[in-house]
């Protein structure tokens, strides 16, 4: 995982999927699920809560 924090570091671009919420939460400056091919919605990492994550995964 330090090697991938390097690269954002350094102002790249990462692509992040993990089950993991906390782990997601953790890492992650945005969140964006996914559901049915389409966007579900997008938080803001440091704002948001498992919860949050949770509800969007589950269509609310």
């Amino acid at each position: 995982m330090a090697q991938v924090m390097g690269l954002c570091d350094n102002g790249m671009a990462v692509v992040f999927s993990s089950s993991e919420m906390t782990e997601v939460l953790d890492y992650a400056d945005r969140v964006i699920v996914m559901r049915d091919r389409a966007q579900a919605g997008e938080l803001d990492a440091a704002m948001a809560d498992e919860h949050q994550v949770f509800q969007l995964i589950a269509g609310g």
